[in-house]
């Protein structure tokens, strides 16, 4: 995992335990200091790939943790 990977769930981790619902893509990208929405969206990519995070289709607010995601932030 990059470090950039591991802020955006670090991130999305400190985000739900704030708010109890995922952040979208713009907020994540605003939190991590990250100016290019496609690459907070690659990274989510590689986060679903290997595990550590859920995203619903069709949906603004989809990012959701799996357990292996909270254990790693």
């Amino acid at each position: 995992m990059t470090p950039r990977q591991s802020k955006i769930l670090k991130y999305v981790n400190k985000f739900w335990d704030e708010n109890s619902y995922s952040p979208t893509l713009q907020e994540i990208g605003k939190g991590c200091e990250i100016k290019n929405v496609t690459s907070v969206f690659n990274s989510c990519n590689y986060l679903e790939k290997r595990g550590y995070i859920t995203k619903l289709k069709n949906t603004r607010r989809s990012i959701e943790l799996t357990e292996k995601g909270r254990i790693s932030a």
